[in-house]
């Protein structure tokens, strides 16, 4: 662990505002957020304050004290792998304005293990905590955070996920209600149709599209409701499924299967005949609307259907050893035990979650396949 501690102590011996200096974090780098515990230590003050910083960087971390101290300072951090400057006082940067909460989602299900090894070592979490992040869709990972923590999430993350990040101030906001009881329910609808904002149906997907302002009161009076989700567009995934045909595909919706969802040329008629079928997963919401958009020019069916909070299911059909696979099962703290086959498990899991444990099957050889309720 690195002494930071500073060789004058102030700010008693704070210099005079004309020429005293900052020490600004421009970003974590390649640092661990674990590494704020050292460095509140060292300044004396709160590992809070710390994070914050580091978080919403550029930001000033320690403020008016002698060149010196700040160029002391400014090397330390850097030994430490944050990108870090000591700049006059008054050169200092302003406080970020726009922040941005990020999300992560993991495409391929066998590289959860090192993703979440990435996340815990960024964040300083226990590497479980970050698995349970993962597989606990939207896949929030930090939030109120600046444009270049952003960045060093991104880099820290690699290919390993896909990483959204989103303004705070900018776009629009869905609503998700599960089962809760009926009292709860009319509270929150009421408040809802007090508030203006208009409602779907009553529980699932109840509002959609609504800015951030006119739920910001809504959320704060129901945000105990465990029910309740209210997710920002941008971090909704959807699969696209084909729908059926009237007649032969035309070279122009040939094309288009080519060119939105990467279906090989000589492939389109046999998924075309095969319709209703998914020909692409889990599209981020971003990314939806042109390729809606290229299949509606060219007169191509086709409809959206969100995965986000979806839950499926695992029949298994056969397995080399009903012993190992109830061990494995186990593993993923399942309480099915498997006694004969084929089997449908009793628990139903988040999209995110079924595909993990369904890759990890049948890397054991188990034939297992997805089930929809």
């Amino acid at each position: 662990m690195h002494d930071i501690t500073p060789p004058v102590t102030y700010p008693a011996d704070c210099p005079a505002a004309s020429d005293s200096y900052s020490v600004v974090i421009q970003s974590i780098g390649r640092a661990s957020l674990a590494s704020a515990a050292a460095v509140a230590k060292g300044l004396g003050i709160s590992a809070a304050d710390v994070v914050q910083c580091l978080y919403r960087a550029p930001a000033i971390l320690v403020d008016h004290i002698e060149e010196r101290v700040a160029a002391h300072l400014a090397g330390l951090l850097a030994s430490m792998g944050f990108h870090a400057d000591a700049l006059p006082s008054a050169a200092a940067p302003a406080k970020t304005s726009e922040l941005f909460d990020v999300a992560l989602y993991l495409q391929d299900a066998s590289r959860l293990g090192e993703a979440a090894e990435r996340y815990a070592q960024f964040t300083g979490l226990p590497q479980a905590d970050a698995i349970k992040m993962l597989l606990q869709p939207p896949g929030l990972a930090l939030g109120s955070v600046s444009a270049a923590t952003v960045q060093a999430l991104a880099d820290a993350m690699g290919d390993s996920v896909e990483l959204v990040s989103t303004s705070q101030t900018q776009g629009l906001f869905d609503v998700f209600l599960a089962d809760c009881p009926a009292v709860v329910k009319k509270r929150l609808l009421d408040d809802l149709t007090a508030a203006g904002v208009p409602l779907i149906n009553d529980s699932g997907l109840i509002a959609s599209g609504i800015n951030r302002r006119a739920l910001d009161p809504i959320w704060q009076r129901h945000k105990t409701n465990s029910a309740l989700r209210i997710v920002h567009q941008d971090f909704l995934r959807f699969d696209l499924t084909l729908l059926p045909l009237a007649q032969a595909l035309t070279p122009a919706q040939k094309n288009a299967l080519v060119d939105w969802v990467d279906i090989p040329l000589e492939l389109t008629d046999e998924v075309a005949q095969a319709a209703p079928v998914a020909i692409r997963e889990s599209i981020a919401y971003g990314d939806l609307n042109p390729i809606l958009e290229g299949f509606a020019q060219v007169d191509l069916a086709v409809r959206a259907d969100l995965i986000t909070f979806q839950l499926l299911g695992l029949t298994i059909m056969s397995c080399p050893d009903l012993a190992a696979l109830n061990r494995l099962l186990a593993s993923f703290n399942c309480n099915t035990v498997v006694t004969r086959l084929p089997a449908t498990l009793n628990e139903q899991f988040p999209e995110i979650h079924a595909r993990v444990l369904h890759a990890s099957l049948q890397q054991a050889g188990v034939q297992v396949e997805f089930t929809k309720h």
